[in-house]
């Protein structure tokens, strides 16, 4: 990953840190939000919970967008 795309995963690490510590869990980078990065649900269903300081929330996991993963592929087939 070139350091220009490290520093925007960094940024986007620290969005969705500072929204868990405030308890904003509704309000993550999405994926057409135009960053590398994503948060999106991990949960195997809706009772697939973890425990946080505000209460029970739905899993969710960081993601690589499709469009940036398959750049990085089409670059190195060349």
């Amino acid at each position: 990953m070139p350091p220009s795309d490290l520093e925007l995963a960094r940024i986007f690490w620290e969005d969705t840190k500072n929204k868990i510590k405030r308890g904003d869990f509704n309000h993550f980078i999405k994926c057409g939000d135009g960053n590398i990065c994503h948060v999106r649900p991990k949960a195997k269903d809706s009772k697939d919970l973890m425990d946080t300081a505000f209460g029970p929330q739905k899993k969710k996991g960081y993601w690589l967008n499709r469009e940036y993963i398959l750049k990085i592929v089409n670059d190195n087939l060349k």
